[in-house]
């Protein structure tokens, strides 16, 4: 792979696990739902999936790192990679 990769940004991440999860059409997989909200939309909490079991799964970022992101706590996101 040659050039420069365009930066993946934390929301356009969201959408498409959104979109694989939905696409897969799991019988088990009720619902999918962002969890960041316009007050807080650097909640490390993005996802929230729920099974027809009662069961749910979350999914958060750790951690991000990359070109131009500096140090960051983990589970803090910092508003450039949003």
């Amino acid at each position: 792979m040659s050039g420069t990769m365009a930066a993946v940004r934390v929301r356009e991440l969201d959408e498409l696990l959104v979109r694989l999860i939905v696409a897969a059409d799991h019988p088990e997989i009720t619902a999918v739902r962002l969890i960041p909200s316009q007050e807080h939309p650097d909640n490390h909490t993005r996802l929230r999936v729920d099974f027809a079991s009662g069961a749910c799964a979350y999914l958060m970022v750790g951690q991000v790192s990359g070109r131009g992101v500096g140090q960051v706590p983990r589970y803090q996101i910092p508003p450039a990679v949003l």
